[in-house]
């Protein structure tokens, strides 16, 4: 069984950008809740123009704020919980994937997985829709070993790029 080992809490921010970003059912509610804003901006604008200067910052400083929540407050969260911020060992082989610390385990089947997901930094290696564990790709020893861990995936699944469904 191969292993490398990584900081878990480190890379949060960016896996849940990354991941967020990359769902098509985000990205649609992203773009119906900018229409939705521009219908609402666009009937002040007809009813009374004057209202824009109190509509536009309104709608600006929650968007900010809903985003700050997403991508700065959870991952603070996580990154604050004393089980995030220490090395984790994702081990593998042809058969079975685990991921462990000091005080859990977890191991998976390689069958079981639902879906596999990369990107430039990452793989993520999804248990169901909601649920996956992220491998940043500069924690691998060297490319060998990276290139080993992905025949093993496209043995059994499609490694996945772009928008997820």
């Amino acid at each position: 069984m191969q292993e490398i080992q990584f900081n878990f809490g480190s890379s949060l921010k960016q896996v849940n950008r990354a991941h967020y970003f990359h769902v098509r059912r985000n990205l649609i509610a992203i773009s119906v809740f900018a229409l939705i804003m521009l219908l609402f901006l666009a009937a002040i604008a007809m009813w009374d123009p004057w209202l824009l200067w109190v509509a536009i910052p309104t709608v600006v400083i929650l968007s900010a704020f809903d985003a700050w929540k997403k991508f700065v407050l959870a991952p603070r969260r996580k990154m604050k919980d004393p089980r995030y911020n220490q090395l984790f060992t994702f081990a593998f082989d042809e058969m079975e994937l685990s991921l462990s610390a000091p005080e859990l385990s977890s191991k998976i089947n390689v069958d079981y997985l639902v879906n596999v997901w990369e990107n430039a930094e990452f793989y993520l290696l999804f248990h169901d829709k909601r649920n996956f564990w992220y491998i940043p790709k500069a924690s691998f020893k060297n490319r060998e070993q990276e290139q080993y861990f992905r025949a093993i995936i496209l043995k059994h699944h499609r490694i996945s790029t772009g928008i997820m469904k």
